[in-house]
């Protein structure tokens, strides 16, 4: 791609090729992440969605063309290709991410840029850190997890893989947020707290104490309303 700097000389830039799996409403806010990056600092060539539907051709959003299902697409590409998994179900996500890395495709890790991740943090790939999230210090963060807009994940926490945090979630230092564990928007939770894998903890909950794994808490404080079988996840 070439474009023009305000002294009108002429740079040359390689993107990377990226395509979008999903189609829904969380794929649409992975575009316009996209495009502010690309806005900052080109770095990116959008190259269409890909979706299982493939019925939704007509359809789709922003007049992005829909490819066609991620299997049938990716021969057609060379090996650089990345791919986000842009769907917001942490149980969905897991099972697309198995597929990619079935074919070897490498995931994107996007970062929004307004959002402020600090020097010392690790974002694992095919991470998504939304507009206005802030990753303070000592921070990891595990494989295709997604940090909405506005969330703030606070010192030496741990994000594990899948996990899936909601616009306006706080998290005090030290919280550890297990494998696919899914909060809602607004909740927040207390230091040093563990969130136990595949767990739901609901919009506006204040977490007072640890969150067994494969429960659904709720309210302020958060109590464990339903719990499921080990491998939920996976219906």
């Amino acid at each position: 791609m070439q474009w023009r700097t305000e002294h009108e000389s002429e740079i040359s830039v390689t993107l990377i090729p990226l395509l979008i799996f999903g189609t829904g409403g969380h794929a649409r806010e992975m575009l316009a992440l996209v495009d502010a990056i690309n806005h900052l600092s080109p770095r990116y060539d959008l190259l269409g969605w890909v979706d299982d539907r493939t019925d939704l051709r007509d359809e789709t959003p922003l007049n992005l063309p829909l490819l066609g299902k991620l299997e049938d697409v990716y021969p057609s590409f060379s090996g650089d290709v990345q791919v986000v998994v842009a769907i917001g179900s942490s149980g969905a996500r897991k099972r697309v991410a198995t597929r990619i890395d079935r074919l070897g495709i490498d995931a994107a890790v996007l970062v929004h840029p307004s959002a402020h991740v600090g020097p010392d943090v690790r974002l694992g790939k095919g991470t998504m850190v939304c507009a206005g999230a802030i990753l303070t210090a000592g921070i990891q963060v595990g494989q295709h997890a997604l940090i909405n807009s506005g969330s703030i994940v606070s010192h030496d926490g741990r994000i594990d893989d899948f996990v899936t945090i909601a616009p306006g979630v706080s998290l005090a230092g030290n919280v550890h947020v297990q494998t696919g564990a899914d909060l809602g928007i607004g909740a927040s939770v207390l230091p040093g707290l563990k969130i136990g894998s595949w767990s739901i903890v609901g919009g506006g909950a204040t977490v007072t104490r640890n969150v067994p794994s494969n429960s659904t808490v709720v309210g302020s404080p958060a109590r464990v309303i339903k719990q499921r079988a080990p491998g939920w996840e996976h219906d």
